[in-house]
């Protein structure tokens, strides 16, 4: 079993040295840039007097050129450098540090670092990818002011960009005079930044350009740039209008001004990640930029929304104040994602816009949290359940890279949200308050998640220590709820227990403290009535109980008759939540909750009954689910939108935590068809007149609106040919023939796909011939094939050998490996899934270390496997184990799985 070191939170000291400026000048070459790095350097009082800084040479990285100190160069007897680490000793107090190093772009599979794609040179740097550069501290905690001349061949890189303002830029003037086609540009950027922000990008590219007013910047307006390829650059309006309006939001909702004279947003289509927040110049996947309505779908149109929100938000939290170490890192991630996610809430609901009713306004921003919680549970749930489990501020790692999980992001996001609640229930407007309070106090430094909740006290006057807890514990807590009415006291008293089991590798005996978990509640009479209730001298229909004890019980007085209780309102915490429901409360909330979230919830549950007893081979009668969804369907006071959620039943991943052991994929994955085709069945008659009532010949247009109006009919078409009716098929094949949108052909394929493969195969050929030349689009004909639950690994290994296909592309690999083997549970578990699994990684080891590490994780729940596959993947770990030459990242991956 392969081992590494392993970092702790705990034992955080500060450098020895802290660099205040930093001078770098790059001659950029496909297979040989040269990077000078120039460096003053301050000791930290009573650290020792040797500078320690790193580097990492593997795949085309950092070659040390020379080393010198206040212009003396040094000798290979005046420095070490061993396993990457540079170090000098006997350092002055102060100091002037030269680094030459080459690297070689195009051999960087990583794509950390300088990378090449496409002709043109990237960096990435976060987490630990500017030491593939120069040695450096590469560390968050150390801020420096950056200035960067880039030198280049004009017609191979006719645009170079680095952070800040651009102070100078022209042709090169060699030493005769001559201007021998090579140009420079000087770019100093006037903020203090961590290495991890630090961005270089040039090629052939070009900009949609926009100014926009701004008077916290000297010259009173901004230039807003979305960099691409010149022929993608029609399709970044809607990125370009996602950046104004997460600028105008960020002001309004938090008085976050943008600070720069210049913001720029470069897309490339190699990128492990989906963007990237370095400090005035994000790098972007190309799916987070790219959109037009004949190759985008709605879902796309809302991710580039949101990634363009939660890059820019970053400019503030992340990159104004940034992470004291890596074990803070939800501190900038939880943080921003609960901001993009309040923006992307805002948008639906019409920010900046007039005409929309308070009611479309609600339902809209109730749809996009029922999509947050779903994300949540199926991929941090899981997670929290697994030997990868941590706190959203981990204790330890081994590769940091393996920490931008669901974890720190998504439930990070939902720390911050009940911290929110908190705060306002605190003093009016605590939240904005207690954020004022942690930029006045933390602007340009480094910190903590202790200095951002003690912020957050400080402002809004809420007691926040137990809640703390929060970002120690690992693990999904469960809150058990029971309710007893006393019909003469005229009081319903309900009792909450919380409980978080050790996970991941905590000791199975370990006790978890309480922690501070506020449940949102409302109760209903059984004519689906809010009542108006007191606790604790306070009457309403709608309470916040603080769940603080093991065990607490809460007494509502007033109450006339025996209430159904509408528990964890907008899911106001990320718990999993038990209350014996019957059937007939569970859609009494489905028809008349005030609450749209406990709306959708209580047809999850619903679904889930349905599906779990199938699984169990118990008979199942959905009568109350179909007469409830019939209902639904036909109630005009709902939206689309939100109709459209309720056809959807919970995840699979959702679906095997719930059932926790012995685990038969292929049984579960055929129980939740069973249930779904039950709902067709006794739907399937209202299909054909639903689906003709949603169609539209208004021009596309994004919108709440339009797209729930598409999601509807397109989730009614789906339900209608799971009906096997003749008429939904030739209704799914006239719509792909005909689609003036990417959203409704591609929801008419994959109704072909999963639900009439006999009409499938001409419609995927015309598919990939219509859009060939547009990898974006043809991710979504590979990743369609890959997700197929009746696809075969044989199927899914042809799709590899494809022509398009590329395995050092990580949009690529994600639409076919990833989706078969994370996200296809049906077709992929069993001998030669998990042997296709294997090859892969080790495909990837060789090539892109942070990419393979995420694979490695497909296989993380084989205890939870019958005995059968739970064997065979246990076998399959142990052999990834001995590939050569495994990385950090994915050895820990692996180990934890076997621990």
């Amino acid at each position: 079993m392969q081992t590494s070191p392993i970092t702790h939170r705990l034992d955080y000291t500060p450098p020895n040295y802290w660099v205040d400026t930093v001078e770098m000048a790059f001659d950029l070459h496909p297979t040989a840039t040269q990077i000078a790095t120039r460096s003053t350097v301050r000791h930290r009082k009573g650290a020792p007097r040797a500078l320690v800084w790193v580097g990492d040479a593997a795949q085309g990285g950092v070659v040390l050129d020379f080393v010198a100190v206040n212009g003396v160069r040094l000798t290979k007897k005046d420095y070490s450098l061993k396993n990457g680490e540079l170090c000098i000793k006997n350092m002055p107090a102060t100091a002037v540090v030269d680094i030459a190093t080459t690297v070689n772009p195009s051999a960087n599979t990583t794509l950390m670092g300088l990378y090449a794609s496409q002709g043109n040179v990237f960096t990435q740097c976060e987490a630990q990818g500017f030491r593939r550069m120069t040695f450096a501290p590469d560390r968050p905690d150390v801020m420096s002011r950056y200035t960067v001349m880039l030198r280049a061949d004009k017609k191979a890189y006719p645009v170079l960009l680095s952070n800040g303002n651009l102070i100078e830029s022209g042709d090169l003037i060699e030493l005769d005079g001559s201007r021998a086609g090579r140009h420079f540009a000087l770019w100093q950027d006037p903020h203090l930044k961590p290495s991890y922000l630090f961005a270089v990008v040039a090629g052939k590219l070009v900009a949609n350009e926009a100014w926009v007013k701004n008077p916290a910047v000297a010259s009173g307006k901004s230039l807003l740039q979305i960099y691409t390829r010149p022929a993608d650059q029609k399709a970044t309006e809607w990125a370009l209008t996602s950046l104004k309006a997460s600028i105008e939001w960020d002001l309004k909702a938090f008085g976050r001004p943008l600070d720069l004279e210049r913001y720029m947003v470069v897309a490339v289509g190699d990128f492990n990640m989906g963007a990237m927040e370095n400090k005035g110049l994000n790098v972007f996947n190309t799916a987070y930029v790219l959109a037009q309505p004949d190759t985008a779908t709605d879902q796309d149109y809302a991710n580039i929304e949101a990634v363009i929100g939660h890059e820019y938000f970053h400019n503030w939290t992340g990159n104004r104040i940034t992470c004291r170490d890596w074990f803070q890192l939800t501190l900038k991630e939880g943080l921003t994602v609960y901001r993009d996610q309040s923006f992307s809430m805002d948008m639906a609901a019409g920010f900046g816009k007039a005409g929309l009713s308070k009611a479309a306004a609600a339902s809209a921003r109730a749809v996009r949290r029922i999509e947050d919680v779903a994300t949540l549970r199926a991929a941090q749930f899981g997670e929290d359940a697994g030997p990868m489990a941590h706190p959203v501020r981990p204790e330890s790692f081994a590769d940091i890279s393996n920490f931008y999980t669901a974890t720190v992001y998504e439930k990070g996001a939902e720390i911050i949200r009940m911290q929110a609640l908190l705060a306002d229930a605190a003093s009016p407007q605590g939240f904005r308050k207690g954020m004022d309070a942690y930029f006045a106090r933390h602007d340009g430094q480094a910190v903590t998640c202790d200095d951002f909740v003690a912020a957050i006290e400080a402002g809004s006057g809420a007691d926040l220590k137990q809640f703390k807890r929060w970002y120690a514990q690992a693990g999904t807590p469960t809150v058990l709820a029971q309710g007893r009415y006393d019909a003469v006291a005229k009081t319903y008293t309900l009792t909450l227990a919380q409980s978080n089991a050790a996970v991941g590798i905590e000791p199975s005996a370990a006790k978890k403290p309480p922690l501070h978990i506020p449940v949102s509640v409302g109760l209903l009479t059984a004519q689906g009535i809010a009542i108006k209730a007191m606790l604790n001298g306070r009457s309403s229909t709608d309470h916040v109980l603080h769940l603080v004890k093991a065990r607490q019980n809460f007494v509502f007085e007033g109450v006339k008759s025996s209430p159904v209780p509408s528990l964890l309102r907008g899911f106001s915490a990320p718990v999993k939540l038990q209350f014996d429901y019957a059937d007939a409360e569970l859609a009494l909330l489905l028809a008349h909750d005030t609450d749209a979230f406990n709306r959708w919830e209580a047809a999850q549950r619903l679904y889930e009954r349905l599906i779990l007893a199938q699984y169990a081979g118990q008979a199942v009668d959905g009568g109350i689910l179909h007469a409830a969804l019939s209902n639904a369907l036909h109630d005009t006071a709902l939206d689309n939108a939100f109709k459209a959620t309720l056809l959807q039943a919970p995840s699979y991943s959702l679906l095997a935590d719930a059932v926790g052991k012995n685990l038969r994929p292929g049984a579960l994955h055929a129980a939740r068809e069973a249930v779904l085709n039950a709902v067709a069945k006794a739907l399937g008659v209202q299909c054909p007149a639903l689906y003709a009532a949603l169609g539209s010949k208004a021009p596309y247009s994004p919108t709440a609106a339009q797209a729930g109006q598409r999601s509807l009919r397109n989730a009614v078409l789906a339900l209608w040919l799971r009906s096997a009716a003749p008429a939904a098929s030739k209704a799914a094949q006239a719509q792909y023939a005909a689609a003036s949108n990417m959203t409704d052909r591609m929801a008419a394929l994959a109704g072909l796909v999963n639900h009439a493969p006999m009409h499938a195969k001409a419609a995927l050929d015309d598919f990939y011939q219509r859009f060939a030349s547009n990898d974006l689009v043809i991710d979504k004909w590979f990743a369609l094939q890959a997700a197929n639950p009746q696809a075969t690994t044989a199927q899914v290994q042809a799709l590899t050998a494809h022509p398009a296909f590329s395995w050092t592309t990580p949009n690529r690999m994600r639409a076919v490996v990833f989706r078969f083997c994370m996200g296809n549970p049906a077709a992929f578990h069993g001998e030669a899934g998990y042997t296709f699994w294997l090859a892969s990684l080790e495909k990837l080891v060789a090539m892109n270390p942070d990419v393979a590490a995420r694979l490695a994780r497909a296989l993380d729940h084989w205890r939870r496997h019958d005995t059968a596959l739970a064997r065979a993947m246990q076998t399959a770990i142990a052999r990834a184990l001995k590939l050569k030459g495994l990385p950090t990242g994915v050895a820990e991956v692996l180990n934890k799985a076997l621990a």
